[in-house]
């Protein structure tokens, strides 16, 4: 496809998209046309309302790991794509890419003190990471639940996790030791996946 018909095409995408009330998934050839329109659209659009999933940079069902600014960029777009109308570019190849559960995904977020998040959700992420549910956590990637607390134990980390949800609501982090189950220190924050930086 030349440049002109891709201005065009931009042109015509960015008007259909003012008037629509719906988010746009636009799937192109390559990554040289995704980031050309990526480029194109932003002449005429917030690049916050424009997300371009990127490709893998090795062939589908290889057997290597996705580079990690790669996964990354990926989970923040997969969990910012839901709240708000955009338009998101991606290719062909990426539709035949094998893709983790969402859960998987939602492991990248950062929890905080007073964020809305219920045992249930917190369970399916932990579920979907392969963590082991136990009565007491004793080892690495286990987790073990008491009505509103959790215990996680992650490799990110020096020691488990004691998270208090009260009304789907994080009350408080805390490191506490396995063995004593004494608290150790409080947090303002947590997170589950070993992408995101400490």
């Amino acid at each position: 496809m030349n440049h002109k018909i891709q201005q065009s095409n931009a042109h015509e995408l960015c008007r259909f998209y003012q008037e629509s009330n719906n988010s746009i998934c636009l799937i192109v050839k390559n990554n040289k046309e995704a980031k050309y329109i990526f480029n194109e659209l932003s002449l005429y659009l917030n690049q916050e309302d424009i997300n371009y999933f990127p490709e893998n940079e090795i062939l589908p069902y290889d057997h290597f790991s996705v580079p990690e600014n790669i996964l990354i960029e990926r989970f923040k777009i997969l969990n910012s794509v839901s709240i708000k109308k955009n338009i998101l570019i991606t290719t062909i190849k990426n539709l035949f890419e094998l893709y983790p559960s969402i859960g998987f995904f939602s492991s990248i977020n950062k929890f905080s003190n007073g964020d809305k998040l219920s045992i249930k959700v917190l369970e399916s992420i932990l579920s979907s990471l392969n963590y082991s549910k136990t009565n007491k956590i004793d080892g690495i990637n286990q987790y073990s639940l008491r009505g509103g607390i959790a215990d996680i134990f992650t490799p990110i980390y020096k020691y488990p996790l004691r998270i208090e949800i009260f009304d789907d609501q994080i009350e408080s982090i805390r490191y506490f030791d396995p063995e004593s189950q004494l608290s150790i220190k409080r947090l303002d924050h947590f997170n589950i996946s070993h992408v995101h930086n400490q």
